[in-house]
């Protein structure tokens, strides 16, 4: 989700050449669901970081939700798949 005052923030940061980093984590066990459809989600939301923040990296990975841990069996699992 971006807001028009995130991309005004954006377009100032391309007009200095800025680098940008953009960070989305799908959480696991939360609205996407289950390994796949997190698996899923990760993608859009790489792709998201591309085409709208225009980002220069993108740091993601999965986020389990009862854990809140990126190195679980099932987050490891969705980070390798994609």
């Amino acid at each position: 989700k971006i807001d028009l005052d995130a991309i005004a923030v954006i377009a100032h940061y391309k007009g200095n050449s800025d680098i940008i980093m953009d960070e989305q984590m799908p959480i696991f066990g939360g609205y996407a669901g289950g390994i796949e459809e997190t698996a899923i989600v990760n993608v859009a939301t790489h792709i998201n970081s591309m085409v709208m923040s225009s980002a220069s990296w993108h740091l993601d990975g999965p986020v389990h939700i009862r854990w809140g841990s990126t190195n679980t069996r099932e987050t490891l699992m969705i980070a390798g798949w994609t």
